[in-house]
């Protein structure tokens, strides 16, 4: 009996995953949340993180508020924020972290804030 082919080949398939040179870090915040007036607001980032394990740097802002709010954001480069709810309404918290390479996409939370 003849063989079917005159050579025999054996072929190997490599797939190798990896990942980019420089992953984006993940900004992360707590959920959204409802406070009463008057009240002091805090919010923790640090639960944010890089892949490579690069130390991060903090960027918080205040995107949207009331009108009328006249409060400040203490501390906007910590991994953590507080700030006085002075005035009623919906604020957006927005917080980018960057690895010394990349800046995060943004994180947000809404916070509203009830009159009494």
């Amino acid at each position: 009996m003849k063989p079917l082919f005159k050579r025999s080949f054996l072929v190997f398939l490599i797939v190798v995953f990896s990942s980019p040179a420089f992953s984006k870090p993940v900004a992360i915040l707590p959920a959204d949340k409802t406070a009463t007036l008057g009240e002091v607001i805090a919010i923790d980032g640090s639960s944010s993180f890089d892949e490579e394990g690069n130390n991060l740097t903090y960027s918080w802002s205040l995107d949207i508020s009331p009108q009328n709010f006249n409060s400040q954001i203490d501390n906007p480069t910590n991994s953590s924020i507080s700030f006085t709810a002075d005035t009623a309404g919906f604020y957006l918290i927005r917080l980018i972290v960057n690895n010394g390479t990349e800046n995060s996409y943004p994180a947000y939370m809404v916070i509203r804030v009830k009159g009494n």
